[in-house]
């Protein structure tokens, strides 16, 4: 059981340092975007 508990903590931990990373690389996109599209 604690094996498990384990398990289910290190899911979730990677669960959130993706879902950030995904965050991180659509405000870093946007913000390029925007760059581009001001230059023009």
């Amino acid at each position: 059981m604690h094996g498990h508990f384990y398990g289910m903590a290190v899911f979730s931990l990677l669960h959130i340092v993706v879902a950030g990373t995904g965050l991180y690389l659509l405000y870093s996109i946007s913000k390029s975007l925007k760059r581009i599209a001001d230059k023009n």
